[in-house]
């Protein structure tokens, strides 16, 4: 075969004649295993280092000195020679590549499907004639979900076991047990799997689940007891650290402060929620809302004697002797 300098792949909107239409079919390129380093180039190029599918322009070129089929035409990408249209489909596509006006070069969209095989790079080049398109997929990115997905899996079996499963596994005994008005071992189990979910968020360093502390607190509400509710609102906020609270924890959390009796001298102290568009939660059974309680004198749980002023939904600085 000749020795040729290929030309870029043309720009589509400038100096393109695009080939195809309706009644054509998609073509499947000849020859793309001789061609694997410069599939490789390409994908690296392109930000694809361990592969992908991507949607591109190919030119069709006819090479008259292939001295194999005098009706070859290639097929090139970026100026990187990807394969030739199969012979059986070459003349008519070489009669069309003829008819281009002058100035411009046939071209089509073309689909490309490769993988970086410990540097092999099997690909397949498929002359999308007919306007057909794939989505864009990026190997490296895959492959990274798949393998964080893997020690998540890990993660959650080494440190977020609960009675021999899951904690997540744990959800529907959990609504069972709490079908069945048995709230104590409900709890019971809710607190195993909130210390589990706690685990889990710590050693995959994110926020834990949110689940466990609203169940928590959906329990002690109902047992009416809110020392405990507020202690596990405030061990989840504390095993969120950085990450922010979701809204819905967050608003428990306040509302039981409030319950229980916030510091009267510390006003800062009902806490900041994450905004809902920063949290995904996947939360089953949301409880109603309780309503805060309404603007009024209270006693002061901080100084005794004393009344102070909540304004609906925080403590404020004013405060009166008590009658």
């Amino acid at each position: 075969m000749a020795m040729f300098s290929l030309p870029k792949a043309p720009a589509v909107a400038q100096t393109a004649h695009v080939l195809g239409g309706p009644g054509w079919n998609d073509v499947e390129v000849a020859g793309e295993s001789y061609h694997r380093q410069a599939v490789a180039q390409l994908f690296h190029s392109w930000g694809l280092a361990e592969g992908g599918i991507t949607m591109r322009t190919a030119a069709l070129i006819p090479e008259p000195t292939n001295r194999y089929d005098k009706n070859a035409v290639m097929v090139v990408v970026d100026g990187s020679l990807v394969g030739y249209v199969p012979a059986e489909y070459a003349p008519r596509i070489k009669a069309q590549c003829a008819r281009v006006p002058r100035g411009t070069v046939a071209a089509c969209s073309v689909r490309i499907w490769a993988k970086n095989a410990n540097g092999e790079w099997p690909a397949r080049v498929t002359l999308a004639f007919s306007g057909s398109t794939e989505r864009e997929r990026d190997f490296a990115v895959e492959h990274a979900a798949e393998r964080d997905e893997q020690r998540r899996y890990e993660v959650t079996g080494s440190v977020g076991s609960v009675r021999g499963a899951s904690w997540v596994q744990q959800r529907s005994a959990v609504a069972e047990l709490k079908r069945q008005g048995r709230l104590d071992e409900a709890l019971a189990l809710v607190d195993e799997c909130a210390a589990a979910s706690q685990r889990v968020g710590a050693a995959l360093n994110e926020r834990p689940d949110p689940w466990p502390a609203e169940q928590q607190s959906i329990i002690l509400r109902k047992l009416k007891d809110p020392e405990r509710e507020l202690a596990a609102l405030e061990s989840y906020v504390s095993a969120c650290g950085s990450f922010g609270v979701p809204d819905k924890i967050g608003d428990r959390l306040n509302r039981a402060r409030v319950v229980f009796g916030v510091a009267a001298n510390d006003l800062d102290g009902l806490v900041e929620v994450a905004s809902a568009a920063d949290v995904s939660e996947s939360i089953t059974e949301p409880a109603p809302p309780a309503p805060l309680p309404a603007a009024a004198w209270y006693p002061d749980p901080a100084i005794p004697a004393t009344m102070r002023w909540w304004d609906g939904q925080r403590w404020t600085e004013h405060t009166a002797p008590q009658a």
